[in-house]
């Protein structure tokens, strides 16, 4: 996604360059980014493939593949949406493990496909969130003990 690209989508929604400064605003722009991206990735990867999607599959299939790293709610497909979105799955999970000069049977990744589009069906688990939190948390505790220690390291040194 290009800065152009993301300030195209904000004025489509109406959205001004001041009112982008509210962080919610702006996460709201990106997101719908994400999403159109995302759409129009499934709909290029299906066409190349010959699988027949339309514009509302492809939006479906897309939210779904955003869960829960970008969206908490549940992203649920119809049968149809289902059947397409683990066929390209299925083809990004090979994509990537050929990416990385590695190789992985058919049926382990028509499983991780499988499993993806489940996570995307059932939402942010409880635990996915408590880590999500402990994540934060984490950050925010190594970033005082590490202050702490330069501030006992420059005191000694002080000294």
């Amino acid at each position: 996604m290009t800065p152009e690209k993301f300030f195209e989508e904000a004025e489509a929604l109406g959205v001004s360059t001041e009112e982008l400064s509210d962080r919610e605003t702006y996460d709201f722009i990106f997101h719908s980014c994400l999403i159109n991206v995302r759409t129009e990735t499934a709909k290029e990867v299906a066409e190349e493939l010959g699988i027949p999607i339309s514009d509302d599959q492809a939006r479906a299939i897309a939210l779904n593949s955003l869960v829960p790293q970008v969206i908490a709610e549940p992203a649920p497909l119809t049968p149809e949406q289902r059947k397409i979105a683990k066929e390209l799955y299925f083809h990004a999970v090979k994509a990537a493990v050929s990416s990385q000069k590695r190789t992985i049977s058919d049926r382990s990744a028509r499983a991780d496909a499988v499993r993806m589009v489940k996570a995307g069906e059932r939402g942010m688990t409880t635990m996915y969130r408590i880590f999500r939190a402990t994540g934060c948390l984490t950050i925010l505790v190594m970033f005082t003990l590490g202050t702490a220690m330069a501030s006992l390291t420059l005191a000694a040194a002080l000294r």
